[in-house]
């Protein structure tokens, strides 16, 4: 084999392991990831939204609110607000620092759950605590709404941790989906 050809097979080798693919000359972009390929009908994305407006005031009777919002931040920096309950609480945070497709796996059971609003939505149960849950929805490369809702205790009448959390999700976003 001749030095050119050599050459030639090495830079192909190394374009491929690049993962670019040629669109026109001289141009070239990445090739799609895990997230670009999202079952999302478009992207809302979460920066310089308040997540104490996403719940709406009609609202607040049916998650049993029994107090004012607390905005504030998670442990990551994301926009959170956190409302008191009769017998727990719920929050609503902006996850801004990761994808929805960031894996989940030893820290919660992850389940699939219907989409809201057309966008993608998981529920996840930590391993140790069955009175909280998580909905998470994909709304945007990069970025996810979670809600939680949190119990103090078993309730006989109120629907389950991840059931609370999926309806509280599908209010957030029936105000973020106009």
């Amino acid at each position: 084999m001749t030095v050119i050809a050599r050459l030639g097979a090495f830079l192909a080798i190394v374009l491929l392991a690049a993962g670019c693919t040629t669109t026109s000359p001289g141009e070239s972009k990445p090739a799609p990831s895990a997230s670009d390929e999202s079952d999302r009908p478009r992207e809302i994305t979460l920066d310089d939204i308040d997540p104490c407006t996403l719940l709406r005031q009609s609202d607040h009777n049916t998650f049993s609110i029994a107090g004012p919002a607390e905005p504030g931040e998670d442990d990551h920096g994301n926009a959170q607000c956190v409302w008191n309950t009769d017998g727990g609480f719920i929050d609503i945070t902006l996850v801004t620092h990761e994808g929805f497709e960031t894996p989940k796996g030893g820290l919660a059971d992850v389940e699939a759950a219907d989409p809201i609003e057309g966008f993608p939505a998981r529920n996840l149960t930590l391993t140790e605590n069955e009175h909280s849950c998580f909905t998470d929805v994909d709304v945007a490369e990069g970025q996810y709404l979670t809600t939680h809702v949190g119990r103090y205790s078993d309730s006989d009448t109120d629907p389950s941790p991840c059931e609370y959390s999926y309806q509280l999700a599908e209010s957030v976003m029936s105000t973020l989906v106009p």
